[in-house]
């Protein structure tokens, strides 16, 4: 069996016994040995039998990658080697959670005996008389719950916990509360779905995924094909496309894509429904995504201008800094400043460092509410070369529309890098609609649309005469 690189011992200890112990049949009914694909190896990686670190997990997948076999024999794994805990899973209905432990019975039913040195374990053994629950002999149960059953999870206390297709719960919150609270005493939360949209105010699952760092969860994207490699609008068997795991049926895929493309999107490339009202679409994203992030500085000639954007968060006091430079009429970003919690002042010091560093041509700051300090120090720091924006719904819709179609033309380029494709294809149409954002990763968003605004004269807004560009 390949082993993926950079393994610890325990890991790759792991990795085989799961291999050895485990079989599963193909689509024939034939029985073989369950060896994980790499892609599979580094999410085992993570479980808590084998990293110290055990960080918690979310899977954003695509159907039929076998996470749900894995995790099954992960948990079967766990469950034999504590002795008597209770493993809780939950999915949208307890019909769906019972899938799981279908799996777990039907890999615990076909486990090999091992009796070797390395490995303890013997052909593992569960109380057959029980359906409803997974019941081994030494006490430990795997124990499926409805997603609508949240009080169920509160009073347990265990070492994992999973959450399966945690996008599809009507009860999100509370299960994730209630879910936190049964391994408070130290453990493991793997949640694993295919998206459903990209609403993080009322979407749990999407908005653990794009703050994952923040969360501390470990994130992991498994689409059937790199995204970047498929024109969905073609047909895959001429797309010289491989999928990721090789039990998958390109036929079958095809098939998926001719009867919905959307809905071919969402459960196989990881993408949430709402794309269709996405206001930069994926493949845009791709398209515009490429510079090395490594790469900063200026490109060309001091004589290339740079322009800078800045978008004070209404969230966590956030504000974001994006720098562009215009060479022949295309504009490439050169750098990005993120920051949390700092005192207006220290964001005006680090704005007039970067001046000093880029010598800016424009600097747009977003002067609506809380913007309005940032934009009058900034003005006396560096002069008339900063301009105000006050946002409305004419604005937005104007910025944004110039960068898309910068974007769509070739003139506008971003690094490359996961965090930025997640946040500007987050940004749905309504939000242009509202003059304040609701949502809160819209900050770099908007500070890009603020870099690449196109010049035009002042006007007019509530009465006051502002330097703006729209």
């Amino acid at each position: 069996m390949e082993l993926i690189p950079n393994l610890t011992q325990k890991q790759k200890a792991f990795i085989e016994l799961f291999s050895a112990l485990f079989n599963i049949r193909d689509a024939h009914g034939n029985q073989k040995p369950f060896v994980p694909e790499l892609f599979q190896q580094e999410f085992l990686a993570d479980s808590i039998l084998c990293n110290p670190n055990y960080p918690n997990r979310i899977v954003n997948k695509g159907r039929g990658v076998g996470l749900t076999a894995l995790v099954a024999g992960e948990l079967v794994i766990a469950a034999t080697a504590m002795k008597k805990i209770k493993i809780p899973i939950t999915s949208i209905s307890a019909k769906t959670a019972n899938v799981l432990v279908d799996w777990c019975i039907e890999l615990t039913d076909s486990s090999n005996d091992l009796s070797t040195d390395t490995h303890k374990y013997t052909r593992i053994k569960r109380d057959e008389r029980i359906s409803s629950i997974v019941k081994f002999t030494n006490g430990s149960q795997i124990i499926p719950i409805s997603g609508g059953s949240p009080e169920s999870i509160r009073s347990l206390r265990a070492p994992i916990l999973v959450l399966d297709e945690f996008a599809f719960n009507e009860y999100q919150r509370e299960i994730l509360t209630a879910g936190e609270r049964c391994v408070s005493e130290g453990g493991q939360i793997t949640i694993i779905s295919t998206p459903r949209t990209t609403d993080v105010i009322n979407d749990e699952f999407w908005r653990i995924w794009i703050k994952a760092d923040d969360l501390q969860y470990k994130r992991y994207e498994f689409p059937i094909f790199p995204r970047d490699k498929v024109d969905v609008n073609r047909s895959l068997l001429e797309q010289n496309l491989t999928p990721i795991a090789p039990w998958i049926d390109m036929e079958t895929l095809e098939r998926d894509r001719r009867r919905d493309a959307l809905m071919f999107s969402r459960e196989n490339l990881c993408l949430p429904m709402d794309e269709s009202v996405a206001f930069l679409a994926w493949q845009l994203i791709v398209q515009s995504c490429i510079l090395p992030y490594t790469r900063k500085g200026i490109l060309n000639t001091e004589n290339d201008p740079i322009f800078c954007g800045v978008d004070v968060g209404r969230e966590q006091d956030l504000t974001v800094i994006e720098v562009f430079q215009k060479n022949d009429n295309v504009y490439n970003q050169i750098d990005e400043i993120i920051m949390k919690g700092r005192p207006i002042p220290d964001q005006v010091k680090r704005i007039g460092k970067l001046h000093e560093q880029y010598n800016f041509e424009v600097v747009n700051v977003d002067k609506t509410g809380i913007g309005l300090g940032l934009y009058d120090y900034c003005r006396k720091e560096i002069g008339g070369r900063v301009k105000g924006i006050h946002f409305n719904r004419d604005i937005k819709t104007n910025i944004a529309t110039n960068m898309r179609n910068l974007m769509q033309d070739g003139k506008m380029y971003f690094f490359k890098y996961d965090d930025i494709m997640d946040d500007l294809h987050s940004v749905p149409y309504d939000t242009l609609d509202a003059p304040r954002d609701k949502n809160g990763h819209a900050d770099r968003f908007w500070a890009c649309c603020l870099a690449v605004m196109k010049p035009k004269s002042r006007i007019i807004n509530a009465g006051n005469m502002l330097d703006s560009f729209i």
